[in-house]
Parts: C-alpha cells; sequence; structure tokens
C-alpha cells in the first residue's frame, strides 16, 4: 500500500493545477537552497519591480525556447553578454524554465561584481502566477517547458517540448 503511493502521490500531484505549483515550489525551494549564495525573488516580486531604472531581466534559455515566449522586456542572456558593461550598477534578474540554468548565470555575475538575483521558480512560477509572456510582442500562453517533465503549467497555458 504505501509503496503504491509514493508511485502514485507524485503522478497525481503532477497532474493537477495545485500539484504542478507545488511541485514547481518545492523544486525552486530545494534550488534556492543549492545555491544559496544568490537571492530567488518571487514572481510577483520581480513583476513589481520591472519598471523601476537600473533594473533588467535576462532569459538564460536556448534560443528554441525563447522563440517559444519570453517575460515581456527581457532580453537574451546573448543579448546581455553584448553590452555587459553597460548594466554595471544595474539589478540583474537572471530567469531560465524553473531555475537550475539561471542558478548558475546568476553565481557567475555575482562573482563578476554584479547585482543579481534570480527568479525563483524560472518562467514555470511566472505562469502558475498567470503573468505576461509574449511572442514577437504579442500575448502568448506558450512557454517552451524545456522537457515533457517540466510542463508544470497551469491548464489555460500550453507546454512545448
Amino acid at each position: 500500500m504505501i509503496l503504491a503511493l509514493s508511485i502514485a502521490l507524485p503522478i497525481v500531484l503532477h497532474s493537477t493545477s495545485l500539484g504542478k505549483a507545488l511541485f514547481v515550489d518545492a523544486f525552486a525551494y530545494a534550488l534556492e537552497k543549492s545555491f544559496s549564495s544568490i537571492l530567488h525573488d518571487s514572481a510577483l516580486l520581480i513583476r513589481d519591480k520591472m519598471t523601476q531604472p537600473k533594473f533588467i531581466v535576462v532569459d538564460v534559455r536556448a534560443t528554441v525556447e525563447q522563440e517559444v515566449s519570453m517575460i515581456p522586456d527581457a532580453i537574451t542572456q546573448t543579448e546581455f553578454e553584448k553590452t555587459i558593461d553597460r548594466y554595471r550598477g544595474f539589478h540583474v534578474v537572471t530567469y531560465c524554465t524553473i531555475g537550475q540554468r539561471s542558478s548558475k548565470y546568476a553565481e557567475k555575475l555575482k562573482s563578476l561584481g554584479y547585482t543579481v538575483s534570480n527568479l525563483r521558480g524560472g518562467i514555470l512560477a511566472w505562469a502558475q502566477n498567470h503573468l505576461p509572456l509574449t511572442h514577437n510582442g504579442l500575448s502568448t500562453k506558450k512557454v517552451h517547458t524545456y522537457t515533457k517533465f517540466f510542463s508544470l503549467l497551469p491548464e489555460d497555458y500550453e507546454p512545448v517540448f
């Protein structure tokens, strides 16, 4: 019985809206502990700070992921690195799908002297909070989830992998 529950519970949680949100939060918490040298800011906090001067959001995902959707006004890691010195004195926020790649990049930027934080839970947490995404300047609800395993989006969003 216990074995059946230990197998079934993750499957059930992974398939419901609440379960998906809890899974994203639990994964984000684990990453926050693993990358404790950097700040991990919530999607709502970042959304509220995005209008402040000297604040930039950097998408560290692969181009194929960025071509599906991005956080509005975010720039790609490639764009950021082309003019990296321009962002000295900025608060730089990094994000990826759930936070692993962006936490590593945030650590690198911190070691270079940048003020940096990571989007806690990545673009999945952003979508879980029903915050806007864009594709070619238009609103979208599609998100490249990196793998099928990370298809942890609210029901009104469409995973791409």
